[in-house]
């Protein structure tokens, strides 16, 4: 009974504690990557820049909002200019992917349900982040999730004459090098007079 009485008692304080970070516009749990873990000087718990890893957090939002860089490019670029996670290996896709689309990194803090500017130092720009998040929403658009066929280029080649982007498609064939032939094609949701190329020779 003692011992659940003091696991009891320390949730509490826990939860107070936290609750009051929050309060206070401090950040009430681990700094995302490119802030660190501190005290005041009053001892309280507050989040300050890594200045190892802030222009480095910076120059990632950067080079994504040009849309240039997918995430794997993205996370190999940085590896090589020496931005690792936490654990000292490269950043996985999918924290790359989450440090990207984190509110904190201009200023937004996100807990329990709540929202509120933190006291913390913005490393990027509103505008900045806008960016990124168009650019993934983009990206997202031009994959294909589940894939019934190797169309590699389906989704990145343009038609010349209208601008849609192309598709393929198999064809039925009698020809003795096989049953099926792969064409692609714009989608051409407009008139246009593109014609259809066989996957070969695209």
């Amino acid at each position: 009974g003692i011992n659940q009485f003091y696991s009891e008692d320390l949730s509490r304080k826990t939860k107070r504690g936290l609750i009051g970070k929050w309060e206070e516009g401090w950040w009430p749990g681990w700094a995302p990557l490119g802030y660190i873990n501190a005290k005041d000087s009053r001892g309280r718990g507050i989040i300050k820049v890594d200045k190892e890893k802030v222009e480095l957090i910076k120059l990632a939002f950067k080079f994504y909002s040009t849309g240039d860089y997918s995430i794997l490019r993205l996370i190999k670029t940085m590896s090589q200019k020496g931005l690792y996670g936490k654990n000292g290996k490269p950043i996985v896709h999918s924290s790359m992917g989450q440090l990207l689309s984190n509110t904190f990194y201009y200023g937004l803090m996100k807990w329990n349900n709540q929202e509120k500017i933190g006291n913390h130092t913005p490393l990027i720009s509103k505008d900045i982040f806008d960016l990124c998040q168009n650019v993934s929403i983009k990206h997202a658009n031009f994959v294909t999730r589940e894939r019934k066929h190797d169309f590699l280029l389906r989704g990145f080649i343009k038609c010349h004459q209208c601008g849609q982007r192309y598709t393929a498609e198999w064809h039925p064939t009698h020809s003795k090098y096989g049953s099926k032939v792969a064409y692609y094609h714009c989608n051409k949701r407009k008139k246009c007079t593109s014609p259809y190329v066989e996957m070969n020779d695209l």
